[in-house]
């Protein structure tokens, strides 16, 4: 029996749904290593801010992160007492709180079933490729390291909430990618929300980032050991990555 892409693509997202399959790390070999090892580099939200400011360039680095720009079309001041107006130019307020850029992150991707592509089926035997061109994979390599560290999802989240129960305050959650001036966005700042720590604008979309957040301030950068991963990791060079495919035995069924 043959089956169609959209049929295949369907019966994947009716099994898997939303969840993560695998969380990815691009980075450099000797840190690569020591995520296996359960060490995860963190750096301060602030460091981001100013490694784009840097580099000139959108890639590990956000100006923005952590901040809530609002867009004003109008302003004026009133008085209707007086019946005055004064107006002014429009332009741009940006927010923060101020200990946000001290906060410590760690950022990862995360794939799901509708990230990855679809390449060869049948009714026993399903490949898919990663969601990544020949061009990503030039500009991940330039820009965050020669080496990739892929974790097995369910056990990677375990080992996170675990450690975040126990030992260390913080957040592990997707980031959600808006507009810059998003509702959305702008009731995590007023509402003093943790969720403000989950949001970036959709130019960075194609990371498909989830992060840690830990509840404290620290001067530069910091290390969160959690549970060893080496029984649930492998750390690679991104060349050997790009090559692999993801495949499985199934039986199709109509």
């Amino acid at each position: 029996m043959n089956y169609s892409r959209e049929d295949v693509e369907k019966g994947l997202k009716n099994y898997f749904g939303d969840k993560v399959l695998f969380y990815v790390k691009f980075t450099k070999e000797e840190w690569a290593r020591d995520i296996s090892e359960g060490n995860l580099y963190m750096k301060t939200i602030g460091y981001y801010r100013q490694l784009e400011a840097e580099k000139s360039s959108k890639g590990q680095g956000d100006k923005c992160e952590l901040l809530l720009s609002l867009f004003f079309s109008e302003m004026s001041f009133k008085s209707h007492k007086n019946d005055i107006e004064i107006p002014i130019n429009p332009g741009k307020v940006i927010f923060e709180f101020g200990e946000d850029k001290n906060k410590p992150a760690f950022c990862i991707s995360g794939l799901t079933i509708d990230d990855m592509i679809l390449d060869k089926w049948d009714e026993n035997n399903i490949s898919m490729n990663w969601p990544y061109s020949k061009e990503d994979i030039d500009f991940i390599k330039e820009e965050f390291g020669e080496y990739v560290v892929i974790l097995m999802a369910n056990e990677f989240e375990q080992r996170i909430n675990n450690s975040l129960n126990n030992d260390t305050p913080g957040i592990f959650k997707k980031v959600q990618y808006v507009p810059e001036n998003s509702l959305e966005r702008a009731n995590a700042f007023f509402k003093v929300s943790p969720d403000r720590f989950f949001f970036k604008n959709l130019e960075f979309k194609n990371q498909r980032e989830y992060r840690i957040v830990l509840n404290e301030n620290i001067e530069d950068k910091k290390i969160m050991k959690i549970a060893d991963l080496q029984d649930i990791s492998h750390v690679m060079r991104i060349e050997d990555f790009s090559n692999l495919q993801f495949s499985f035995k199934c039986i199709l069924e109509k």
